[in-house]
């Protein structure tokens, strides 16, 4: 590649990372004071106020599983804690936009080593600008942490295919676990990623990845065993 085109690249990835964090801050002070919100996320403050204890015990009788209402929980009651000038419902918006913030982190710390500037600047972009980014900054749901979650556990699985470390399997596993305890859909899409690991490495005569593969599944499924007792 030439070296202008490359310095090119560099510059338009860094501005286009550089406009996403503009746009990410923006859209959090155009929404700062917006007290609007669905009944879904009125459910989750309620419940967020109760005990770990509670929420667990409750919903355990729902249809999702308690980590996304731990994490509210934990939001609101730091910003209680640091005495912030924030209603409860920002706070809780807050713990939903955090997602956004830590994936294009994540684009710029690790995505840029694989892919390039352009690349990590082009993603950061494009989850900026997502049709869903209002739903996902106005709701106090699990769907923004589903996304990193599952968003996550596909890049451990994509540095599995370039490296054998037991790691990148652990890193699997974690992701795996805590996106099916945070939304059963999750499981799905995860499920997919998996599927598609074991393809690969099937095709390409891995059977030590194969092993190491079926031990993550498999860790994963006994981990969120004790949740599916409980319902």
């Amino acid at each position: 590649m030439d070296l202008k085109d490359n310095w090119a690249e560099k510059r338009i990835g860094i501005l286009l990372f550089v406009l996403s964090l503009i746009l990410f801050f923006l859209a959090l002070i155009i929404n700062y004071g917006n007290i609007v919100i669905r009944y879904d996320s009125l459910f989750t403050l309620i419940f967020s106020k109760d005990s770990f204890f509670n929420i667990v015990k409750v919903t355990a009788l729902d249809v999702h599983p308690p980590l996304h209402y731990f994490i509210v929980k934990v939001f609101i009651n730091l910003g209680h804690f640091l005495h912030l000038s924030f209603t409860d419902i920002y706070l809780g918006k807050i713990s939903s936009a955090i997602t956004i913030l830590l994936l294009m982190g994540f684009s710029w710390k690790y995505l840029r080593h694989d892919i390039g500037e352009l690349g990590a600047g082009l993603f950061s972009f494009s989850i900026i600008t997502m049709p869903q980014l209002i739903w996902l900054l106005t709701d106090v749901r699990m769907y923004s942490w589903g996304m990193l979650f599952v968003t996550l556990a596909f890049y451990c699985a994509y540095r599995i295919t370039i490296q054998e470390s037991w790691k990148n399997y652990i890193l699997l596993t974690f992701f795996t676990i805590i996106g099916a305890y945070t939304q059963y859909f999750c499981s799905v899409s995860i499920f997919g990623v998996y599927l598609s690991l074991f393809v690969y490495s099937y095709l390409n005569g891995n059977i030590k990845k194969i092993r190491r593969l079926m031990v993550s599944g498999f860790v994963s499924v006994l981990a969120f065993i004790p949740w599916i007792n409980s319902n």
